[in-house]
């Protein structure tokens, strides 16, 4: 009996602390995701366009940047693993009249922080329709999740045609799922015909351009915040978005200099970190994204200043 006293504690000190580790990360996560930082001292892009950059500690800490993420994912709005049931999570002005469905994979999810700031602004309803690994392709993936992205892709498929949104912006990893087809005129049939099955409901497609797969961990880089971070670009893989939305007579929405100025990407702007993994943005710093995508979307819209947000729109 004395023997397994030992034993006994040996196996429940590790469980008891590494319950307190996750009960301490998930707590750390909520606060992370809900902290509201002043725009005076952590202003994001706006010094890009000549806005004061005060001098200030940079947020986040680098052990707490994977944790920037949009809260979509802790709402159950941007869908896991092996989940194909789609939820209502209508952000921007809830109550507007046009509706704006952003759909993809988790290269969609990571701009809904701007999407929702810009709908607010320009009184556009979002209407977010993720699922991380899964891009909405017209060919069927093959991958360990393949089976739920298809019954998640022939639900948002049918939402789409049962209600068209005015806007479906459109967003995949080149990088990612797609980058497993045979090669890039299989990736293309995958892409085109979905832009053309989306564009036949009647709504408005834009494309939106894919973020930039970087070299380096740009975590790691943060101990040279100053100093930019090589961005190699294939060019079959940041061209080839661009030519299946023009092959399908779709416009592109480029923000790509807002995140890597005159081509270079930086690992901090405006005091906040731009970067949670080498091909994703922060949640924090997509949130300062809101004006310049609102500018740009705007553009782009059939109608671009609905009545009830013309006031408020760029």
């Amino acid at each position: 009996m004395r023997s397994f006293v030992p034993v006994a504690i040996a196996i429940a000190v590790p469980l008891l602390l590494a319950g307190a580790l996750l009960g301490y990360v998930a707590w750390d996560r909520h606060r992370f995701e809900r902290a509201q930082l002043d725009s005076r001292v952590y202003p994001g892009a706006a010094p890009l366009t000549g806005a004061p950059m005060p001098a200030a500690p940079v947020f986040s800490a680098a052990h707490l940047v994977p944790l920037d993420i949009p809260s979509v994912y802790a709402d159950g709005c941007s869908l896991p693993f092996g989940a194909s049931t789609i939820r209502a999570c209508p952000a921007g002005a809830l109550r507007a009249a046009t509706t704006i469905a952003v759909v993809g994979d988790s290269h969609a999810a990571q701009w809904l922080p701007a999407f929702d700031r810009a709908g607010q602004r320009c009184g556009w309803r979002i209407v977010p329709l993720t699922k991380s690994s899964c891009p909405l392709v017209a060919t069927r993936m093959v991958h360990a999740d393949a089976a739920s992205c298809a019954v998640w892709a022939r639900i948002v498929l049918a939402t789409f045609a049962a209600h068209p949104p005015a806007v479906i912006v459109y967003a995949l990893y080149l990088d990612g799922e797609v980058e497993e087809l045979a090669d890039d005129d299989a990736r293309l049939a995958a892409i085109r015909p979905m832009l053309a099955r989306l564009a036949a409901l009647g709504s408005r497609v834009i494309v939106l351009r894919d973020t930039p797969h970087l070299a380096v961990d740009p975590i790691a880089a943060l101990d040279r915040p100053a100093q930019p971070v090589p961005l190699p670009r294939v060019a079959r893989r940041s061209n080839m978005l661009r030519t299946a939305a023009q092959a399908s007579g779709v416009p592109m929405l480029d923000l790509d200099d807002w995140f890597c100025p005159r081509g270079h990407c930086r690992t901090v702007i405006g005091n906040l970190v731009v970067w949670r993994d080498d091909h994703h943005i922060t949640a924090h710093y997509a949130a300062t994204l809101a004006a310049p995508l609102a500018d740009r979307l705007a553009q782009l819209m059939p109608h671009p200043c609905p009545p009830t947000g013309a006031a408020a729109c760029p």
